[in-house]
């Protein structure tokens, strides 16, 4: 596997001869640095690369996943949420619903077509004291799943939910096949 995280699109190179390219591409960014969570039309959160991606056509997007792919296969492309401007300890995130969270981000991903998203939710390991102890208790909370598993579980059902949708009509369609999204979980 073979990650690239992306900034700008205009900074990405096709990969070279010999399927060298990337397994996935990571855009930045999903920015939850709103006051609100937003509703379904609004793009608010989109910054950077995700806003390129939002901008650009189908014929632009196949190419790039194309272009970039390693071995003949097309790149896997997914949306970061978060980032250093993001962080928990500066944003209004943290007092928001976990689960409508990870539907709206959940909601991008599906209608950007992308292939999963990324969750860097940072700040915790910038706190001088008990930095293991803070960082953990995001994950794992003694009296209940935590905000990062209530987001990671919302964002899966979502996606879930759109491969049994997706199935049932490619189903209907032509006999095709829908793999799957991908989620990861970054901490800094």
């Amino acid at each position: 596997m073979l990650v690239n995280y992306i900034m700008e699109l205009a900074t990405v190179r096709p990969a070279p001869e010999g399927g060298l390219g990337s397994t996935h591409l990571i855009l930045a960014f999903i920015e939850p640095l709103t006051e609100t969570i937003p509703g379904s039309d609004d793009d608010e959160w989109l910054s950077m690369s995700m806003l390129e991606w939002r901008d650009a056509s189908e014929e632009e997007r196949d190419a790039l996943r194309r272009t970039l792919g390693r071995d003949g296969k097309p790149v896997k492309i997914m949306a970061s949420i978060g980032g250093s401007r993001a962080r928990h300890d500066k944003a209004k995130w943290p007092d928001w619903d976990p689960v409508e969270m990870g539907n709206r981000a959940a909601q991008y991903v599906l209608d950007l077509g992308l292939d999963g998203i990324d969750i860097d939710l940072e700040g915790w390991s910038k706190w001088a004291a008990g930095r293991e102890v803070m960082k953990q208790k995001w994950i794992i909370d003694e009296r209940g799943p935590s905000f990062m598993k209530k987001l990671t579980l919302a964002i899966r059902e979502k996606f879930d939910a759109a491969i049994q949708s997706m199935k049932a009509m490619q189903d209907e369609e032509n006999g095709g096949k829908v793999c799957c999204y991908t989620i990861s979980l970054f901490s800094s």
